[in-house]
């Protein structure tokens, strides 16, 4: 393993010597310390990948996938079938059920574990256009808009991606305040009309972060793991950017590790337990979390 900038690089070989149970417990005491874990060319990631990117290709333009900008710009923007495509991605059991395997190949007790959607989610190179859903947000928290401190945060590119456009974070904000919109965010707004307004609460002032940026350049196969509390964002690089997100809660993490609290957002949000259901039965976190 390699610690370096907050970062921590996991094999399978890593997971397989130190085996599930210690690992689950060395992964989750880390990720609310606030390390960003990198897990590398997993084989049930990179099976996701190849699965998408083989079903985009059958569905979708083939070059979403190619980096043929020119022609993207001229054809994508303006056609329905990727929000379509990111509808059915949301709902499908083959990449639920594969994700779940990922999840209990780490040590993840599946009775107990809540799964946000997951999106796929495409990054265009040009700071004005966002195609088909989940626009581009700002630096922000997702604890900002889900008010669920012990939330587990993955991302993963279904291709190769450069610098430019990859995530970034900025580390030296995990536990310290920002100045933030979420006193003035509503998530129902932004359902009625997402080109009006943002996804989630985002930092009031840019400014803050300049220079203080730390951007990961993670491969297909590799996932990238991280606390809700950490403050992210997406860079806006010459070429589109096509990953996997979603979010988890575990039951028990509250009581077996120590999880940060949420301290600069707005009190007026509720908690998002409807967004989260068992990855098993399919129930809504809002039966059983207190």
């Amino acid at each position: 393993m390699l610690t370096k900038k907050k970062v921590i690089y996991i094999s399978i070989n890593d997971i397989k010597t130190l085996g599930k149970n210690q690992f689950h417990n060395f992964f989750k005491k880390s990720i609310f310390e606030g390390q960003i874990i990198i897990i590398r060319a997993n084989p049930h990631i990179l099976r996701i990948c190849k699965w998408i990117r083989a079903d985009m290709d059958a569905n979708l333009s083939k070059d979403i996938l190619r980096d043929n900008v020119k022609k993207i710009k001229k054809d994508f923007y303006n056609f329905n079938e990727l929000k379509i495509y990111q509808k059915k991605i949301k709902n499908d059991f083959q990449l639920k059920n594969n994700f779940t395997y990922f999840l209990k190949s780490l040590g993840f007790f599946i009775n107990e574990t809540f799964l946000d959607e997951i999106c796929l989610r495409v990054t265009s190179p040009e700071k004005t256009n966002n195609p088909g859903i989940l626009p581009k947000a700002g630096a922000h928290r997702d604890t900002w808009g889900s008010n669920l401190k012990e939330q587990i945060n993955w991302w993963f590119p279904i291709k190769n991606i450069k610098n430019s456009n990859s995530i970034y974070f900025v580390p030296v904000y995990y536990d310290k305040f920002i100045s933030n919109t979420s006193a003035v965010w509503d998530y129902s707004k932004y359902k009625k009309n997402p080109k009006k307004f943002s996804s989630t609460p985002v930092i009031n002032d840019t400014k803050l972060i300049e220079n203080k940026k730390f951007t990961i350049k993670p491969k297909m196969g590799d996932i990238v793991c991280f606390s809700g509390h950490h403050l992210h964002g997406s860079g806006c690089g010459e070429f589109f950017r096509i990953n996997i997100e979603t979010r988890s809660i575990s039951l028990k993490d509250n009581k077996n590790f120590k999880v940060p609290e949420t301290f600069d957002y707005s009190q007026k949000i509720l908690k998002k337990v409807k967004w989260f259901k068992n990855i098993q039965s399919d129930r809504c976190l809002s039966f059983f979390y207190k």
